[in-house]
């Protein structure tokens, strides 16, 4: 018994290193990428730190946030530290919750996959095998992070504590409601009559606090940034959209119709391997399918916004990689065996490389780098040069006014509604551009142009 124990604890040591290492490289790869979206929510949360209430723009009770628990958060992290440093605290919040899902990953797995089985699979989260690491600026990781740790919860019988993580999570993401519903179905079915009832409250009281709060302060509880991102795709398009997303996340080498059918069968293979053993797996699938479905069949946001799909393609990383595990110590066949573990190892090396060339690229990429550091100059500019009372309009908002802490009016449509509300009925007197959008431009030069690599944002002087 002591030389089993003695190599348990040694086992449990060096994952525990390997997962303190990897957090750490999170925290010191990935705090300072960054997307304009959440800079929209930070904007809420300076302009509540600085008394103006929870809006975008001074004196404009619009709601184009999708994410209340993130507007919070973030004014308390703008509050404790500051404009400058609250970007990184809130990326430094995603990386945290992205080491979360990993360890809310082990849990749920333990039970059936046995300690190695389940610290493998949650490694691979760990080291990025869901790309957690594309999406640490946005609510998506902490969202997930309460979700998982709420079914950890209704696995253990602790039906508050789960419905209370499950509300945090619907207040991060809208769509954890979703995996809510199945928890008090499942309480429904098993006749658990008392904690459904205390369940429900528990919900009902946090999520529909925030809903009576967002309707009457704001008119309606529904974000107008989601009426304005739905529904921009054709269903065909965005279900190959979907079907080779998840394919090239879960596979991080190749790419196109027959990776993704390996990917989809493995996943398939892994819920169907799991699922049936645990009712709280059973749950985790059936909300990814839910998820799926809604987005391919309803939502269809544009296909770029790839984080829409963030949990769909989580679960799709755990259940074929738990799959693998699964097929590689308990298949019958010993070539099997074999030819799972050879698979499961190669796969771990290719998330681990993949995960560390996102490292190297996503600071200084088009989209996470390259466009917040002009954001950030075309915001010094706008702060200087708008007077009081002048406003700025661009197509993405988030970045220049949170920097600049000047009015905005949003071409794209999140936090102004362009179709009731004119641009002609605003003192816009400086336009902002970036390259995808120049055939929109005055006919006049831009009054200065801010470029780095392939970005770059063109400043034009509207008519008074």
């Amino acid at each position: 018994m002591q030389p089993a124990l003695s190599s348990r604890r040694a086992k449990i040591a060096c994952i525990s290193l390997v997962a303190i290492g990897s957090c750490a490289w999170q925290l010191g790869a990935f705090h300072d990428v960054r997307h304009d979206d959440p800079f929209i929510t930070y904007r809420y949360s300076q302009n509540l730190v600085q008394g103006s209430g929870l809006v975008f723009n001074p004196g404009e009770r619009f709601l184009g946030a999708t994410s209340p628990a993130h507007m919070l958060l973030g004014a308390l992290v703008y509050g404790l530290f500051g404009k400058d440093l609250t970007p990184s605290i809130m990326a430094v919040c995603g990386c945290l919750a992205w080491s979360a899902q990993a360890a809310a990953v082990f849990a749920l797995l333990l039970p059936t996959l046995g300690m190695t089985g389940a610290l493998l699979v949650g490694l691979v989260v760990q080291i990025g095998g869901a790309e957690s690491y594309n999406w640490v600026p946005f609510e998506t990781n902490l969202a997930l992070a309460f979700a998982l740790f709420g079914l950890v919860a209704h696995a253990r019988e602790r039906a508050l504590q789960a419905a209370a993580l499950l509300a945090l999570g619907v207040l991060f993401r809208p769509e954890i409601a979703v995996l809510a519903a199945l928890l008090l179905g499942d309480l429904l079915l098993r006749r658990r009559t008392e904690s459904l009832v205390r369940a429900f409250c528990v919900l009902a009281t946090l999520v529909g606090g925030w809903i009576v709060f967002a309707s009457v302060y704001y008119g309606s509880a529904l974000p107008h940034s989601a009426r304005e991102k739905f529904q921009r795709t054709t269903l065909g398009d965005y279900a190959a959209h979907t079907w080779l997303h998840l394919g090239d996340v879960v596979i991080p080498f190749g790419h196109g119709f027959v990776v993704s059918a390996l990917a989809w069968g493995l996943c398939v293979l892994g819920a169907l391997l799991l699922a049936r053993r645990d009712r709280a797996l059973c749950l985790l699938a059936l909300f990814a399918l839910l998820h799926l479905a809604a987005f391919t069949f309803v939502l269809r946001p544009f296909v770029e916004h790839t984080w829409h799909l963030y949990p769909a393609a989580l679960a799709a990383v755990v259940f074929a990689s738990a799959g693998l595990m699964w097929l590689s110590s308990r298949a019958t066949q010993r070539a099997l065996r074999t030819c799972a573990a050879i698979a499961l190892t190669c796969w771990i090396g290719a998330v681990a490389t993949r995960s560390f060339q996102a490292s190297i690229e996503l600071r200084d990429s088009y989209w996470t780098g390259a466009r917040h550091a002009v954001y950030q100059d075309v915001a010094r500019f706008l702060r200087d040069n708008l007077q009081p009372g002048e406003e700025f309009a661009s197509v993405e908002v988030g970045t220049l006014a949170f920097y600049a802490e000047r009015v905005a009016y949003d071409l794209g449509g999140l936090v102004t509604d362009f179709e009731t509300n004119p641009m002609s009925r605003h003192p816009v007197r400086l336009l902002v551009l970036d390259k995808r959008y120049l055939y929109t431009a005055p006919p006049r030069p831009p009054v200065t142009v801010f470029t780095l690599g392939e970005f770059s944002a063109s400043v034009y002087q509207m008519p008074r």
